[in-house]
């Protein structure tokens, strides 16, 4: 869980730095560019088609952890528009909250049997 947790920050704190520095460099348009690069049907826009599907997923894995609960459906969209600045301060939470157990942070709450 240790290499998990170190990743999660690695990633955070990495793409947190490119988000800012590319807000600030060139605005907040990101629907914009996403879909276009997705219609332009080149490799960028391949690989926000395989990027949108990791976030659907995500928070598809999200939501069903939660049971589907009020507070699942509430995370999933967070997952969805959040990518990784969402996903690994929610790890760091998952893994506290499963003590180390790996299948608890894979499955949440449901009981095994």
């Amino acid at each position: 869980m240790m290499v998990l947790r170190i990743v999660a920050i690695f990633y955070f704190i990495a793409v947190a730095a490119l988000t800012y520095t590319a807000a600030s460099q060139t605005g907040m348009n990101l629907s914009e560019v996403f879909v276009g690069n997705i219609t332009a049907m080149n490799w960028s826009g391949q690989f926000n088609v395989d990027f949108l599907a990791y976030l659907t997923l995500s928070a598809i894995w999200i939501g069903w952890r939660h049971k589907f609960s009020t507070a699942g459906i509430l995370l999933m969209p967070l997952a969805q528009v959040g990518g990784i600045l969402f996903l690994t301060p929610y790890l760091l939470w998952a893994i506290a909250d499963a003590k180390g157990d790996p299948v608890k942070l894979l499955i949440g709450d449901r009981s095994a049997g």
